[in-house]
């Protein structure tokens, strides 16, 4: 059974608008937005949770693949998967990867301001953790003739 690389590029400019969006929706949901809500000032601190979600992915994904590119505008992953990996779940994978960045993020953001979040977030994370792994896992059953 021959493998094959399947490429899948995380980009900042698409996850980080989420976090602004739902960090921002907590602050202005509980009245302390000044508090709670990520801006534009708080870029910095969130970039490095945006890189600590990648390491976490990495470590999900290690047994699949492996961080092969890593920018300050995206993170790419490369899995090595067998030739009959069900590539019909590849946006899906790439969905749930997404996710689980956003969350992760928005859980490290919330730790710092706004700890009831915490655990919201954090089983997400687990959710998107185990499709991830479930996605990855994905198999196109044998064609017979």
């Amino acid at each position: 059974i021959c493998d094959m690389d399947i490429k899948i590029t995380l980009y900042k400019a698409d996850i980080m608008p989420e976090v602004y969006k739902i960090t921002g929706y907590t602050g202005a949901k509980s009245k302390d937005v000044e508090q709670i809500s990520s801006s534009e000032d708080d870029e910095n601190i969130l970039n490095s949770y945006f890189g600590e979600a990648v390491s976490s992915v990495a470590d999900i994904v290690s047994r699949y693949g492996y961080l092969s590119e890593e920018t300050n505008e995206f993170s790419a992953f490369c899995f090595v998967l067998p030739s009959s990996w069900k590539q019909t779940v590849k946006m899906a994978l790439e969905k749930s990867l997404k996710q689980y960045v956003s969350n992760y993020i928005c859980m490290q953001w919330f730790n710092l301001t706004s700890k009831e979040e915490v655990t919201y977030y954090g089983t997400i994370c687990d959710e998107q953790a185990i499709a991830i792994k479930k996605y990855l896992l994905e198999r196109e059953r044998p064609k017979r003739n």
